[in-house]
């Protein structure tokens, strides 16, 4: 059984908008709160909450498009592997970001000594988000 492609479209229009209003509420929120901007354990969520931005922004967007018009935003093989590359790269940067977000939750509640030093904050910390 096929989704049809109106009831896709509709889908993505209930949820993208409310998505996009709370990622940019908390982006803001952890952007101009000092405390929570240099809390350790909210990086890596800025990231995230970042990462999902710019991917609904542009890559939902440009499904709910295609949903609407049967036809890509622009129909050129370059914008379709730009398409292709932001859909995979976002997916999965998200995908790996939480991964390490679980990650790092964990050394910071059982080895919080592993961010003493500023030393040990780049290597354990600011290096894996790169």
């Amino acid at each position: 059984m096929t989704v049809p492609v109106i009831l896709k479209f509709w889908l993505f229009i209930i949820f993208i908008i409310p998505s996009i209003l709370c990622s940019i509420f908390y982006l803001h929120y952890f952007l101009i709160h000092r405390t929570f901007r240099q809390s350790l354990h909210n990086h890596v969520i800025i990231l995230i909450l970042s990462f999902g931005l710019i991917y609904m922004i542009t890559d939902i967007i440009w499904y709910i498009h295609y949903y609407r018009t049967n036809a890509p935003l622009v129909s050129t093989p370059m914008f379709c592997q730009i398409w292709a590359y932001i859909d995979i790269a976002g997916f999965v940067s998200i995908i790996m970001l939480t991964a390490w977000a679980s990650i790092e939750r964990h050394i910071l509640i059982f080895h919080p000594n592993l961010f003493s030093t500023k030393l040990k904050r780049l290597v354990f910390h600011y290096l894996p988000l790169i």
